[in-house]
């Protein structure tokens, strides 16, 4: 459900396809802490393309966020500390690369699995069993991501 730090974001930049934001607490002069607004201030960014997010105190992105993310072909997730899980990369129909550096605590893929459009999946430095599961031919999540071209685990 959009806020009005949400509606704010997306009213000023209805067109935005790329977003980079590493180690930000407070964005210059804007009276919110945009790490404790993330995922929700993503939400209806449709022109989104890219979405880069380095050190943010995100811990999941939830299927009602990821589902408005309709032009999203590559997330990328690198040093998010409290990073859980990422639920909805089903609902991005044009995701094509996808990469989880260094979160410690990713350690499960999506129920809803992956789209069909996924290219490249990278989990670098995150949980160990997981990138061990990953790997293991017949395991779950072998079963989830065997369809993926490109695939990418240390």
């Amino acid at each position: 459900m959009p806020s009005s730090v949400t509606t704010q974001i997306h009213n000023c930049f209805p067109c935005l396809d790329y977003l980079y934001i590493q180690e930000c607490d407070e964005v210059n002069g804007l009276q919110w802490p945009i790490s404790f607004q993330l995922p929700q201030c993503l939400y209806g960014l449709s022109s989104l393309t890219r979405l880069v997010l380095i050190s943010t105190k995100i811990k999941n992105f939830p299927t009602e966020v990821m589902a408005t993310l309709h032009a999203l072909d590559g997330l990328d997730l690198q040093e998010c500390n409290e990073l859980s899980s990422v639920e909805g990369l089903h609902c991005l129909p044009s995701l094509k690369r996808l990469s989880i550096r260094q979160c410690p605590k990713f350690h499960s893929l999506p129920e809803g699995g992956f789209p069909s459009s996924l290219e490249t999946l990278e989990i670098i430095e995150c949980d160990l069993g997981l990138m061990e599961r990953c790997q293991q031919e017949q395991s779950l999540e072998w079963l989830m991501i065997q369809h993926i071209p490109n695939q990418r685990y240390f």
